[in-house]
Order: structure tokens, then sequence, then C-alpha cells
């Protein structure tokens, strides 16, 4: 009986290997084949339930890669590696164990040192017997420095043997040092939501340094902001793009693993091998294309100390360096699919769970062999594998590698990876990973992720996204109504935008362009092109024009070279100062004939108070007095008394002071006559007239020709050193360095405009610098001056009480919002995106009660508002923010010069957002 099942058995076995021998692509079939089949569509099924969190890395690496396409382009002090980027990386556990983070990883160069002669240069050299360990050779040490030390610094750091000086070990944990040092300074004093780790670990009784962790675990809803880095050494330049480039990525977070950890290594970049660039051009290969070979060969390649291994071939202190092509195997990811991607996330996962006692086993070991296995693998056959025979595949070469005691690098095969690594070491990986390939189903059926990662099967995690997903889609909604409302507004908005085309026209002419840089200054947004005109009840329009009537002859500087002297007042109120008078003779104002003789106008500008400081309410006082007597006793016969011109002040007390006048022009002007053409103000105002007659010369329609006049006296100001410095020293996205050299050239200007809370009133000045914003104002294009324009007229018709915010706090935001934004974020970014990125800069301004001024950041704007007034007006914007598209539904503009476009037409010019 057992003699015949065992015969049965056994002829069933012949007739199965016949029936299922045959070719496929040339190579014969057998009865393995088959069992191999049915492997691997079990592999596929057992593979089919981690789909969800292969979504979720998926959807991480896109939200990262987005993050990096927004930033721009990278520095040279900092290049973007590692599996985050690439897109085959396991989210870790942070310290706290409640935060799931991704890991990022960065190379942060050291620059390269400088030298007198081409001799000067660094020269790297293969350590005896050690393939892919080099010493870093200095070779005309007298001439070498780094840019932050000098030589007999940079000579501590040099090892002399016996072919030469070498880089000790030192030097790059002094580097490390500094980095941490820099880092320290500014997140210590930031509390919850970063940590800073410098990680070692010991051996033989030595600490050794592998590189920095940067933590940042702030929630998803929590924005971070760049913090101030000292960018005149070498640390802080190089870590302050590193950080502008943390916030990008922490900003972009997910509220699937929202936190970040940052791994900082210190490099030297370095030229290909020769024999390996010669390899890598000339081999045969399947994979990557033509062009990413050519790309490759142009990125440079690393070196990375390795604080394992001492330079036993020359000295103990000497540093041995391993070669890396970080960037290079960044851009190999780019040409592998998701299949790809996900064997490697698989496998690393499988290092996670089993192989923790392996050394050898590592993330790069699996790089190295999906980069062998694509090179030789026909594309054809590379399309038809499925997830399943692929991750066979990978195991079957990481076993052939470990049996040959052999993995050639894949940019410079030369170099063995498993070189250094104990046979014991060895054997013991190549033993683990045999018993995985026997029992792949059993590994892959057990739970390779946390629990945390994916929740019950992956369907908590798999909620949380299809919620972000359909958040997403309601805000690009919420976008679309939002330049839906916005739409119907264009053509009030290009009427604006015209008018101040015509404007700028008018005053270019050679009569009036001579004068306005020596008394007028234009300012406002008027000239801006940000102006939102208002309508009288009968449907008249409205101008309001802004002008700087500057003191002639006069300059206040920091030094003594100048009539009036910067003096810092007391109390901490930046951006505002006392004027010490240091030469009385230049300054010279004309006064009402009534009260000119009657003391020396001299003494009416100072009092022996306080060292002669200049009295800024009797500077306004008395230009009060001459522009009235001049407008109203000399024009005013041009004018019919009751409508042609009036005259008006911002001020009602010292308590409410405020320097500007207002002239109300409602009829052309035709004639002028002034009383005395050499005296200031006199001067001014001639200019001024002159220059408004031009403007209304070149009006189209009587409906423009209503006008209101703000004028306020001014003098001219050296911009202190301090803060020229730190505006040129900014880092930005925006205006472009040559703006912001141009804006540094300019001068700013003093108003007798004291701060609310000073002590004494009377003798405060406030710094301005319109002439700068004038200039900054060129640098925002049209369509980001009607989204200012539409802030505004929210903020008239529903901020009007309390009254906080004004639209140069407005217009403030929108510097601040502009700054902040990639070049490619800022010409991609629809008006709807602007509009909502203002009000949520508002917002967080509000609640933090503070509004930087933007030339003088120390200077907060919203310092002296009380609780009462900042909660309401936040409440208010909060409310405005969910509600958009209902607030711009509202009649925002004149309906006597909106005429509203039709839906249709909305849908047929941004037929791509439907």
């Amino acid at each position: 009986m057992v003699l015949t099942i065992i015969c049965t058995l056994a002829f069933a076995s012949l007739i199965v290997a016949f029936v299922f021998r045959s070719k496929r692509n040339g190579k014969a079939w057998d009865i393995l084949s088959f069992f191999q089949i049915s492997n691997t569509l079990h592999l596929e099924t057992a593979l089919r339930k981690y789909d969800n969190f292969f979504l979720l890395v998926h959807l991480q690496h896109q939200t990262i890669l987005s993050a990096v396409k927004s930033f721009g382009e990278e520095t040279d002090c900092c290049v973007l590696t590692g599996s985050a980027f690439e897109g085959c990386f396991l989210p870790k556990k942070m310290s706290s164990g409640i935060e799931i983070a991704v890991e990022c990883d960065f190379f942060v160069q050291l620059p390269p040192p400088t030298a007198k002669d081409s001799t000067g240069a660094l020269l790297y050299t293969q350590v005896d017997g050690k393939t892919h360990q080099v010493f870093v050779k200095v070779l005309d040490p007298s001439g070498i420095e780094w840019e932050f030390m000098g030589i007999d610094q940079t000579a501590g750091f040099l090892k002399q043997c016996h072919d030469g000086l070498y880089i000790k070990r030192n030097f790059m944990q002094a580097m490390e040092d500094r980095i941490l040092n820099s880092l320290g300074k500014v997140y210590s004093k930031k509390p919850g939501g970063m940590e800073i780790v410098q990680r070692s670990q010991t051996r033989h009784g030595r600490e050794l340094f592998a590189s920095l962790d940067v933590s940042f675990f702030k929630k998803i809803s929590e924005r971070l902001d760049m913090l101030p880095l000292d960018p005149d050494t070498w640390s802080g330049n190089a870590m302050t793009t590193a950080q502008m480039l943390w916030v990008n990525l922490t900003n972009w977070s997910s509220s699937v693993w929202p936190a970040r950890i940052f791994k900082v290594h210190v490099v030297l970049e370095c030229s290909w091998p020769a024999v390996a660039m010669e390899n890598w051009l000339q081999r045969q290969r399947q994979w990557p294309s033509m062009k990413t070979v050519q790309d490759i060969a142009l990125t440079p390649c690393y070196l990375h100390p390795l604080w394992d291994v001492t330079g036993h071939a020359i000295d103990q202190e000497v540093m041995a360096f391993q070669l890396t092509f970080g960037r290079a195997e960044f851009l190999l990811f780019s040409e592998t699919g998701p299949k790809e991607r996900q064997c490697v996330v698989i496998l690393k996962a499988l290092i996670a769970k089993h192989f923790n006692d392996s050394k050898v086993f590592t993330s790069h070991f699996i790089k190295m062999a999906i980069f062998w296995h694509l090179e030789s693998t026909p594309l054809a056959e590379r399309q038809r594998m499925g997830r399943g025979e692929l991750l066979m595949h990978l195991l079957h070469k990481l076993i052939v590698f470990l049996e040959n005691n052999n993995l050639p690098h894949f940019f410079n095969p030369c170099v063995n990876l498993l070189e250094g690594f104990s046979t014991c070491d060895i054997s013991y990986t190549l033993k683990e990973l045999k018993r995985v390939q026997r029992n792949i189903l059993d590994y892959l059926t057990s739970e390779l992720f946390p629990e945390e990662w994916l929740g019950a099967n992956g369907d908590d995690f798999v909620q949380k996204v299809l919620q972000s997903l359909t958040k997403a889609r309601t805000l690009q909604f919420q976008q679309l109504e939002v330049e839906r409302a916005l739409f119907k507004y264009e053509n009030f908005l290009f009427l604006n935008m015209t008018q101040h085309k015509v404007i700028f026209e008018a005053i270019k002419k050679q009569r009036i362009l001579s004068q306005l840089p020596k008394t007028v200054l234009p300012v406002g947004s008027m000239f801006e092109g940000s102006h939102i005109a208002e309508c009288t009840d009968d449907g008249r329009i409205i101008q309001e024009m802004d002008f700087m009537l500057i003191l002639p002859d006069v300059i206040a500087a920091e030094g003594d070279s100048e009539p009036l002297k910067c003096v810092s007042v007391e109390g901490r109120n930046p951006g505002y100062v006392n004027l010490k008078v240091l030469d009385a003779t230049h300054i010279s104002i004309q006064d009402t004939p009534a009260l000119r003789d009657l003391v020396d106008p001299f003494t009416k500008l100072y009092e022996i108070y306080n060292e002669e400081l200049f009295l800024s309410h009797k500077f306004v006082r008395m230009f009060e007095r001459r522009v009235g007597y001049a407008v109203i006793n000399t024009m005013g016969t041009k004018f019919n008394p009751s409508q042609g011109i009036e005259l008006g002040m911002k001020r009602k007390s010292v308590k409410d002071f405020y320097p500007v006048m207002t002239i109300f022009l409602k009829e052309p002007i035709h004639c002028l006559i002034w009383p005395d053409s050499e005296a200031w103000p006199d001067t001014a105002v001639g200019a001024l007239f002159d220059t408004l007659s031009a403007i209304q010369d070149s009006q189209s329609s009587l409906s423009w020709e209503n006008q209101i006049i703000d004028i306020a006296p001014a003098i001219l100001c050296q911009v202190p050193t301090d803060i020229k410095d730190a505006w040129l020293r900014r880092r930005r996205y925006w205006p472009d360095q040559g703006l912001v050299k141009k804006i540094s050239s300019l001068h700013c200007y003093l108003l007798a405009k004291p701060h609310p809370y000073t002590t004494n009133k009377l003798l405060e000045w406030r710094f301005s610098f319109s002439s700068a914003e004038l200039l900054l104002s060129s640098a925002i294009t049209p369509w980001q001056k009607q989204v200012l324009m539409v802030v505004k007229a929210l903020r008239r018709k529903y901020l009007q009480e309390p009254k906080l915010v004004a639209s140069y706090h407005l217009k403030t935001v929108m510097f601040w919002v502009l700054e902040s934004m990639p070049e490619q974020i800022r010409e991609s970014c629809s008006r709807a995106v602007l509009l909502q990125r203002l009000i949520d800069k508002l917002l967080s301004c509000l609640k933090a009660k503070n509004l930087p001024h933007f030339f003088i950041p120390e200077n907060n704007m919203f310092s002296h508002c009380e609780d009462g007034d900042i909660l309401t007006v936040l409440s208010k914007v909060q409310r405005m923010r969910e509600n958009l598209p209902l607030y711009l539904t509202e009649d925002l503009f004149i309906a006597a010069v909106t005429e509203e476009r039709e839906e249709k037409e909305f849908e047929e010019t941004y037929w791509g957002f439907t």
C-alpha cells in the first residue's frame, strides 16, 4: 500500500514536470518555476496588506519634495541626502516616545580653504589596504587657511606625518561643536518643540561623534519661524541656510507624521576619483537614462568623517574619511518607481525588526543592491516584474554579495563595502538572510511596522489620510470661491492701477521731477499703486495723496558732521530718536508775518533743555502757521472760499499729536502765487501745488478731480549704521539683492511723531522709510497690489472700530509675507492664496501682539495697543478668515465704478480652476 502511494506521487511529479516544462522568454521553465509563481503570488498578497503604509510614505515624500521645491535650489553649503528625500524611508519614534517623525539628512559643507596659489590645495589619499577609506593631505600648508580661522589656528588642526600634513580628528569635532554652539544659542531660548543632541558612541574607551540631531516636534498647526544666527561665522552662515530648509520642511509637515528629525553631517566636498569617473561614464548598463548618467557625472562627491575608524596607517590622531555620493544617490532614486522604493522600505523594515545585531546588513547595503539590480535588468523585464518577484531578486542578490564577500560600490566599483567586516559578522548575516529567503512569507505576514504607525491594520491612518485629502480639496474649493469673488472687482482694481500709472507719468514731467528730490516727496499708497479711492453719496470719486515737505539743507546723522545729531531716546522705543542741535544757522523756517519779527526764529525751535534738543512740536506749529498763511491768504483768492480749498488738522491736542495737515481741493488749480519763493516751507508748498496741477491736468475725467492732500514736514536723515547693517544681513527671498543694496543707499526721514508711550512727546521724532517703501512697492507685481487693495477694502469695511489696524500695518504685513515666500511660490501663487496668507500673517501678529516694523524689526507697531482692542480685532479677523468668500461677496468697493463681471466670463477666464 505504501509502495503504491509512493509510486503514484512519483508519477504525478513527472507528469507535472512535463506539463510545466516550456519556454518563456527563451528560458526553460521547469517544475520549480511553478512553485516560484505560486510563491510570488502569495508574496503579492502578503505585501498588499501594507499598501496603506506605502501610501502614507508616498504622500510624505511628495510633501517633502514640494517643500524642497518651494525653497528653491540648494546652496553650496547645504546638500539634501538620505532616504527622506529619496522616498524610501521608515518613520522613527522621537526620544519623547510620543511623536512619530521623519528623519532628514543634510550634508553641511566646510568652505574650501583659500590658498596663495594653485599649489595650495587639499588632496585625499587612500588608506593603505583600505579601498573605501581616505586621508586628507594638505599639499601647501603655508598658504592655507579656512575663511573662519587664521593660518595659525588652521595649523593647529594639522598633523605632521612622514610624508606630509594631514587633517586631524579634532578638526572635524571642532566643526561639529561650532554648529552645536551656534544652534544651541538660539534654540535653547525657544522652549518646547525642539531638541538638539550630539549623537555619539563609545568604542574602546574613546567617544566617537557621528552627527548632530536637530529634532522638531511642533504640531502641524503651529508654524516654525526663523531664528537669528550669526551670519559672520561659518557655522552661523551654513546653519542659517540649513535652517531655512528646516523651516520649510517643518511647516510643510503633514498631519500623519508631523515631527521632523534633521541629521547634520559635516563633510568636505571633493572630486570623483579618476578611475571611478571613467568607469561610470564607460560601463554598459540598462539603467539609468543617459541624461541621468551625465547629470550624476557633474555632481561632486563628499568626504564623510569615519569616527569609528582610526588612521592607524599614519597616526591615531589623523581623521579617516569615506567617499560618499549622497547627491548622486538622490538623483538615481528619481529614476526609480514606486515598487522599487516599496521593496527597499520592506527590506529596511526587516533590518529594523530582525537584524539589529548585524553590522553588515544596512540601509546603504540595500541601496547598492537595488542599484546593481536595476542597472543589469532590461527595461521590459523591470516593467513585467512585480513587487514579490523583485523582493526575491533583491534577497538573492544580497546573498550572492555576501557569499562572494564582495559588495562593489555602485559609483566606485573598486571599493568593496564589505571590506573590514569580520568573517563572523558576514557569516551571521548570510545565515539570517537565507532564513528570510526560505521563509519570506512568514516574515511578511508578521507585523513589520509598529502599530502606532498604522493603527488597526492601517485603517486609522488611512482615515487620517482621507481626512487630509478632503481638507486639501476643501481648501482648494475655498480658494476657488475666493478667486471667484475677487474676479468681480477686477474692473475697479484695474481702474485704480491705471490711475496710478497716469499720476506717475504726470509727475515725471521735467519741471516736476526737478523739484521733487529737493523739497517734495510723494509717499503712500497712491504713488505705490495700491490706493483705493473713496466715493461720495453723489458718486464723485475722491483721491487721497500723501506728500512729505522736506526741510532743505538740513541732515540729521549719528555723528557730529551734520547740523542735527540723532540721540537715542529714553526708554525702549526702537525707531524713535531725539535731535540735538549742533548748528542752528542751517535751520531756516519762514513764519507768518505777525510772528516772524517777535523773537529770534532759532530759539523757537529748540530750548536749553537736555542739551539743546530740537523741539518737534514747535517745528510742526511753525510749519502749520506758515502753510495756513500761504494757502488761505494767497491761494484762497484763486478759489471759491466756500468750495475751492480748505485746510484741516489731524491733531486735536498734544496728547493726540500728529504732524499732518490736510488740504481739501475741490476745484482744479490754474494759477499759483506765493508769498516768498525763496523761504521754506513756501518753496515746498509751491512745488507741491505745481505737482498737483500737473496731476490734475493729466486727469481724463472730472470725477477724479476731488482730492484730499495730506502733507507732513520732514527732516532728511542718514540711516543709522545698525539698521543698515541688519537690513543688508537679513536672510530673505524678496526683494532681490540688487534692490536690497539700492535701498540701503537711500536716506530715511524724521517725522515729528512721538511714540504713544514716550515720557516727553515734545522732543521725540520717528524714523520714516517712505522712499525705501516706494522703491519696494515697485518690486510688487500688479496682481499682488490688487490683493493688497482688497485687504485694505476689507479693513475699511469691517475693521474700523476699534482703530487698531491701519493701512500701513497691512502694507507691512504684505512686505513680510513676500519676504518669506520663495520665488517659485510667489510666481505660482494665486490671488486667493496670497490673500489668505496675508490674513493668516495678520492673525499671527495679533495673537502675538507683535507686528515688527519692516526696516526696524525691534519696533513692535502693536506694542501700544490695548489688550481688549487686540482681542476684539483678532475675533473679527478670525471670522473674516473663516468666511472669506462671504465677506468678499459684500460690496467692498464703490458701486459707481465697479462693473461686476459675469459668472460665465469667470468660467472662461479661470477654466483651469473648474
